[in-house]
């Protein structure tokens, strides 16, 4: 009986179901990869193009907490269920955009967690977040300058904390390069990753892509290619105290991060 549960331990039995996991394409498990940034800053572009990889499953925000290990099997769930498909890939895809999250390493060991953390300026991002309330009437808590200041900053704040302690587990680079630069941007990540080919510039919408509260609403996401940003509209002048303040802590936040993280 000892030798025969000896056999059945996992470790042990991972290279014998090898053979098998190859014939139906199915790993023996999952690597986690985060995508660690904050709203407006082109993390649905992002997610959509990596998920479009053979390698990677997903592509958007679950909005799971992982306050629980029960979490890693919503997450494989919630991500079969988007895509309709059996999960084949080597990496699970999540998108981080607010602190309620837990860190999932709690639940997972460091060495299966990769996270791609980037940060788009603070003026844009803050006219950007305005303009998404103006679309919707004006009545939301982020309709407010100083609220989507408030939510900038301390989002930063925790991408800090998040890039010390990922290190070089995590990967930064500056916003702004992925729809300046898409190409430059998936070849490196797909480098970073071990991905066999560099994901593909344009990606198939998934049945989620465009719906409100799990990414971008607008009807550019569902055009399934990179576009060139469009001007934003928001006849809100920001106080320069704001900006101030914002710009404060994206310098923070950014120096931190190239300190701490794999650079692109």
């Amino acid at each position: 009986m000892a030798a025969m549960a000896s056999l059945l331990r996992p470790s042990n039995l991972a290279p014998a179901l090898q053979p098998l996991t190859r014939w139906l394409h199915v790993p023996v498990r999952h690597d986690h990869l985060l995508l660690l940034s904050h709203m407006r800053s082109y993390s649905s572009l992002l997610a959509q193009l990596l998920g479009g990889a053979p390698e990677v499953e997903g592509y958007g925000e679950t909005q799971l907490r992982y306050r629980t290990p029960l979490d890693l099997w919503r997450l494989r769930h919630t991500i079969r269920r988007a895509t309709g498909q059996p999960l084949r890939g080597r990496w699970l895809l999540d998108k981080v955009l607010h602190n309620r999250i837990h860190p999932i390493e709690r639940w997972v060991k460091a060495e299966r967690v990769r996270a791609i953390i980037f940060l788009r300026q603070p003026g844009e991002t803050l006219r950007s977040l305005l303009t998404l309330a103006d679309s919707h009437g004006g009545g939301e808590p982020l309709s407010d300058p100083q609220k989507c200041c408030d939510y900038y900053v301390s989002r930063l704040h925790r991408l800090r904390q998040d890039g010390e302690r990922l290190g070089e587990r995590a990967l930064y680079f500056d916003a702004e390069q992925l729809p300046a630069q898409p190409q430059a941007v998936l070849a490196a990540v797909g480098a970073w990753l071990g991905l066999a080919q560099t994901p593909s510039l344009s990606y198939r919408p998934g049945r989620r892509t465009g719906e409100d509260g799990f990414g971008d609403p607008s009807p550019r996401i569902r055009s399934g290619r990179v576009l060139s940003p469009e001007p934003l509209r928001s006849p809100r002048a920001l106080d320069p105290a704001i900006e101030a303040e914002a710009e404060a802590a994206y310098r923070r936040c950014r120096d931190a991060l190239l300190r701490h993280s794999h650079r692109l």
